[in-house]
């Protein structure tokens, strides 16, 4: 991967997962704004950790590694 992903991008895709997640233990309404908060609050809970494991490369060591 040669691009880092956009945080709305992040977001929806964990929303739908979760949204999709909920449909196939068969809930059939689901709010979109209590999953978009839920999400963001477990990001917000684990955003140090998935730093340290997953760090983000900026577009000067990317270019340097090339």
């Amino acid at each position: 991967m040669t691009q880092a992903i956009d945080g709305a991008v992040k977001k929806s895709t964990a929303s739908q997962a979760v949204k999709d997640g909920l449909k196939s233990f068969g809930f059939t309404s689901t709010s979109e704004q209590t999953i978009a908060n839920a999400v963001e609050k477990a990001y917000a809970d684990l955003k140090d950790s998935l730093a340290e494991t997953y760090p983000q490369k900026t577009v000067e060591k990317l270019i340097k590694e090339a």
